[in-house]
């Protein structure tokens, strides 16, 4: 029976590493500036693809694996829109604030970033003390130029 446990855990391990090296990489980054914190939105072709319509950042406790209730800072538009780079705490024309606890709160260790490009749906953690100045922090931890971003996520 044992011998059975085990070879049905590491099936069961094999096909959540399976399934999380196929996840396609995420169109969202971060980029840190001293106090500022830059969110940068890919995959938004004219009229090919959908457009940012709401923003949602949370701080987040790994200690108690939960974002900080209520959200950090939420925006939405009442039209999508193209908005590529916009830093936390500034509302870019069309868009309204729901949710603004930046104050408050102040910007974490580690965000809970949650973007909808019209209603696709991405969201990943950040530590943002992972990011460096003068480049992007991917989905995946990785830094990497702005050029890179915008060559694996831009429309050209």
């Amino acid at each position: 029976m044992r011998g059975r446990t085990a070879g049905l855990v590491g099936a069961a391990a094999a096909v959540i590493l399976s399934l999380s090296a196929c996840q396609a990489p995420m169109p969202i980054g971060v980029a840190k500036d001293g106090d500022r914190v830059t969110i940068l939105v890919g995959r938004q072709c004219r009229d090919t693809s959908p457009s940012l319509s709401r923003v949602r950042v949370y701080n987040y406790d790994r200690a108690r694996h939960t974002v900080v209730e209520p959200p950090l800072w939420e925006i939405e538009a009442a039209q999508p829109r193209p908005v590529h780079r916009l830093d936390l705490g500034t509302v870019p024309d069309g868009f309204t604030v729901t949710s603004d606890n930046i104050a408050p709160q102040g910007v974490g260790a580690t965000i809970d970033l949650q973007v909808w490009l019209g209603k696709e749906f991405f969201g990943t953690l950040f530590d943002l003390a992972d990011a460096r100045a003068g480049k992007v922090l991917d989905d995946g931890g990785n830094l990497i130029t702005e050029a890179d971003f915008d060559k694996q996520f831009g429309c050209g």
